[in-house]
């Protein structure tokens, strides 16, 4: 029986070592209480410092300084602004501008002649057209991607073979006055229809002035 008492009594001095033995609870340390940090108030306001002296302001995700603010990437002055891709003076502006002020276009320019016109049996070019031959070969060289077909005619009195070889004189009469112009070969191409191609129908000098001539066709841009 003495043994069993002390038995019941070493039992609990050891509970007793055992419970002196634990930490204090943390949230028991007056010293760890919500005073001990200063509370944040609204963005801006009273930053906080850290311990090394560096202010801390706090985080807003609505603040002016935020990559969604107007000078951020998706600001005015971003890619879809007026100044951008899509902009009135983008790729696409201008190029209508462009070919309205193109003598090209002008009928009352030079260019707007394409038919030199020849006496009968005649294939060089006369006195008065020379000056509309330059001013194409001048177009031609300040617009090197633009290419012109001459297409020589004749009209329908002699042989088939004599009014193709004429009609091929007179386009090759303009081909060579190009070519001293300065226009590359490969921007021309001459051709003879001979009397195949007629703008006038009547068998008489009307029709006939009119068929003896060089067409320069231009090939679209």
């Amino acid at each position: 029986m003495k043994n069993i008492k002390k038995l019941m009594v070493g039992v609990i001095i050891v509970h007793l070592v055992v419970a002196c033995a634990k930490p204090p609870v943390a949230g028991n340390d007056a010293s760890m209480d919500e005073n001990s940090f200063p509370k944040a108030s609204a963005a801006g306001d009273n930053p906080l410092s850290s311990a090394s002296g560096v202010t801390i302001y706090p985080a807003d995700s609505d603040s002016g300084s935020e990559f969604n603010s107007g000078t951020g990437f998706n600001s005015n002055s971003g890619f879809n602004s007026g100044s951008g891709f899509n902009s009135g003076s983008g790729f696409n502006s201008g190029s209508a501008e462009s070919e309205a002020n193109d003598e090209f276009n002008d009928p009352n320019s030079l260019l707007a002649t394409r038919v030199i016109y020849y006496p009968t049996d005649i294939d060089t070019i006369s006195e008065q057209d020379k000056p509309t031959v330059q001013k194409h070969a001048e177009y031609l060289v300040a617009h090197p991607n633009r290419t012109v077909r001459l297409e020589g005619n004749s009209d329908e009195r002699g042989s088939s073979e004599y009014n193709l070889a004429l009609g091929q004189r007179r386009a090759d009469g303009v081909k060579k006055r190009l070519l001293v112009g300065g226009v590359r070969e490969d921007q021309i191409k001459a051709v003879s229809y001979g009397e195949e191609k007629p703008v006038g129908e009547t068998h008489d000098e009307s029709s006939w002035s009119k068929n003896r001539r060089t067409d320069l066709i231009y090939a679209p841009e």
